[in-house]
């Protein structure tokens, strides 16, 4: 059924006018019943959906509706059936129904289209390493990419997924316009990817909608659908042809769905269909077309009545408060889930517009740090959540999953303890799992990791024995195709739109980038950032735009009460933690100085220890190390052991009463960086300290053991 726009006659002006947002008719979603919960009286008279549909928006009591056809072979009459409350959907192709007054809440920040931001400085290098590194030459070699179904050869992967090659797709498409001007490396890039997304689109099921040649597990289309809107963001004018390839998709996911509701991974990952759902509800509101919404609505309605309960089980019993052993481990424990389901009420919310989807979020986040939580932010999961021992491990796929739905969330609540959340992941857990030229990556991180190495027996909770060694495809290939999303989606967030202010612009992550865009529709403007941060404390902006604008800066809540920005070389203005400052730019060009002082923070850890953090940063020793390698495939992809040559086990001389006392010093080799900063050999900062080995802290199954209740006496 279509919408139409009804028009209305000002006696103002005395002349016809159309107001497309504010008057719409809808006829609701044809097929689609709702059942039950009738008003009573009913059936009411009504000889169209659209008369239905308004004798439920002028019935106060009314929350839904079914009109009943007597078209296509249907008998009984004519008949509109008004509800309350909303009665759950079920297939009937004689009727036709609707919810009164759905629209999605806006979020309270929008990230840019990808490639709207790009990166520079250290990030820049960091992006191409991905692009030249096992990311970019899986295509190449690996035959679960090079070889996959979903591009016409024969190679599927372990377990049917075949999630792969989505996987990969939703990492390398925005990495795709963010490499795109760096020579010999933008063009390959595209020309992977390209070739990838054609064919799969090319070859879609013309009857179905299907995407793919096996059938019928919808989620690794999930991500597929996510990797064809990054791509259209990048380029608009590839909408014409993807937009009816989505919808043909929808169209037939829907009955799909009425048939063989989710289930397995697909049921406990359902927020990420509800993205792309809402996606094509924003499209289609933004575009004019009214037409499609109740479709949408209903199938995201849909689509989040048959997935798993997260509110109710992250605030239940069945929620493990120690390591998940035994008969405990489940999908809903299961670590890479849980990353993605701490923002299924943000995603929600959008259209539930229930605060206790926010309660629920902030919940589960409290819930996780206290019994999961470990120092880089993250929480433990090997493979299922796994108690509070900093040396058990957290998953890769876990780590930017987490990172996605911190960036989520935010957008959705612009709650700002969780954008510096997502900030302390991206630049303490993401590099932890990652060599530094990305050519190997670890399934398992540790936040007290000694070695990379096979343990037999291991200490962790599911995993296999070579969890930890860094390589193509440790223990399990899913984050060898999962892990090149993390960079390229913090880099497209890194400055968001304000809801309440159309001429505003938000600087939510730091880091050396530029951005180009176009404010309140008539307001182009260019910020150049330049910062080694998060190895500096100053960001020096220099911007230029037609018009006034609002320039908001989240001010992190780690940083001290020194913390100001600098207009033009004007008076410092003086900036509280844990708030977003709003600085007023004027026309023409502008230099901004943001200084974020950074002091040493003592957090306390499991056992009265203590993780040592200076602004977005964690320290941790370093260890000389050995490297051997055991396999090597093609180019530059081997499986690497790395072994200690020097103890591990230190305690340190500190103060806990003043983390800045000098115990601590801070070295610095300046603003010229190496090409890849998260290595020991180009670090540009560090931190010495005294301390003594500790010889009761000793490894167990090739790990440290659980850390010694401080304070401890050590020796030498």
């Amino acid at each position: 059924m279509k919408c139409k726009v009804l028009c209305v006659v000002s006696l103002l002006v005395a002349s016809l006018l159309c107001y497309q947002v504010s008057i719409v008719e809808c006829a609701g979603d044809d097929g689609i019943d709702r059942y039950g919960l009738d008003l009573p009286g009913m059936p009411l008279p009504a000889d169209s959906p659209a008369v239905c549909e308004r004798l439920c928006d002028n019935d106060s009591r009314c929350f839904a509706w079914s009109y009943s056809k007597t078209t296509g072979g249907c008998t009984g009459g004519n008949g509109c059936w008004l509800k309350s409350p909303i009665p759950p959907i079920s297939q009937n192709n004689c009727r036709v129904s609707g919810v009164k007054g759905r629209r999605l809440i806006e979020p309270s920040w929008s990230s840019f289209p990808v490639g709207v931001v790009q990166p520079a400085g250290w990030l820049q290098s960091q992006l191409n390493d991905q692009a030249t590194g096992l990311a970019g030459y899986l295509a190449d070699f690996w035959p679960d990419i090079q070889n996959s179904i979903w591009i016409g050869g024969n190679k599927t992967d372990p377990g049917g997924l075949n999630e792969r090659v989505p996987y990969w797709l939703n990492g390398q498409v925005p990495l795709m316009f963010l490499v795109n001007g760096t020579a010999n490396v933008g063009p390959r890039i595209t020309k992977q990817v390209e070739r990838y997304l054609n064919y799969i689109l090319d070859h879609q099921n013309p009857t179905t909608g299907w995407f793919g040649s096996d059938c019928c597990e919808p989620w690794p289309r999930f991500y597929l659908l996510l990797s064809f809107i990054q791509y259209m963001e990048g380029k608009p004018e590839t909408e014409s042809y993807i937009i009816p390839k989505m919808e043909l998709f929808y169209r037939g996911l829907q009955p799909l769905l009425l048939r063989q509701p989710l289930n397995s991974w697909a049921a406990y990952r359902w927020q990420d269909l509800l993205i792309s759902i809402y996606w094509m509800i924003d499209y289609h509101t933004q575009h004019g077309d009214h037409s499609q919404l109740n479709f949408y609505f209903d199938l995201a309605e849909i689509v989040h009545n048959q997935g798993f309960d997260w509110a109710s089980f992250f605030n239940s019993p069945q929620f493990p408060h120690v390591a998940c052993r035994g008969a405990c481990p489940s999908l809903a424990t299961h670590g890479v889930n849980v990353g993605e389901a701490l923002k299924s009420s943000a995603v929600w919310h959008r259209q539930s517009h229930s605060m206790l989807d926010y309660d629920s979020t902030i919940q589960r986040l409290s819930v996780l740090d206290k019994y999961h939580g470990q120092p880089s932010g993250m929480f433990s999961c090997s493979e299922h959540l796994a108690g509070l021992n900093p040396s058990q491990g957290t998953e890769t796929c876990t780590v930017v999953e987490t990172m996605y739905s911190y960036e989520y969330i935010f957008e959705i609540f612009g709650n700002l303890s969780h954008a510096d959340r997502c900030e302390q992941i991206a630049y303490n857990a993401l590099p932890a799992a990652l060599t530094g030229d990305m050519w190997a990556h670890v399934y398992l991180q540790q936040n007290n990791q000694i070695n990379s190495q096979t343990n037999n027996p291991s200490i962790y909770v599911t995993d296999g024995p070579d969890s930890n060694i860094f390589g193509l495809a440790p223990n399990f290939g899913c984050c060898t195709v999962n892990f090149p999303q993390g960079w390229p989606k913090f880099v497209v967030r890194m400055y968001m739109r304000p809801r309440n202010d159309p001429n505003g612009l938000g600087v939510i992550y730091y880091g050396p980038n530029t951005i180009q865009t176009v404010l309140n529709h008539n307001n182009p403007i260019k910020i150049v950032s330049d910062t080694t941060y998060p190895f500096e404390d100053t960001i020096r902006y220099t911007i230029s735009s037609a018009r006034a604008f609002n320039l908001y800066l989240r001010i992190p809540a780690w940083t001290t009460t020194k913390a100001s920005v600098t207009v033009n070389n004007n008076r410092p203005e003086s900036l509280t933690p844990g708030t977003m400052a709003k600085v007023s730019i004027g026309a023409g060009s502008s230099t901004v100085m943001l200084t974020l002082p950074m002091e040493f923070r003592f957090v306390q850890g499991i056992n009265d220890s203590v993780v040592i953090h200076r602004g977005p940063l964690i320290y941790s020793l370093y260890i000389p190390n050995k490297w051997t390698q055991l396999h090597h495939y093609a180019y530059n992809s081997s499986d690497w052991q790395i072994r200690p040559t020097a103890p591990w086990n230190y305690g340190l001389k500190l103060n806990l009463n003043n983390a800045n006392d000098g115990s601590l010093e801070f070295h610095s080799k300046g603003q010229v960086l190496g090409k890849r900063v998260w290595t020991d050999y180009e670090s540009p900062v560090y931190v010495t300290a005294k301390g003594k080995v500790v010889p009761q802290w000793v490894e167990y199954r090739g790990a440290a053991d659980w850390v010694p209740k401080s304070p401890v006496a050590g020796s030498g």
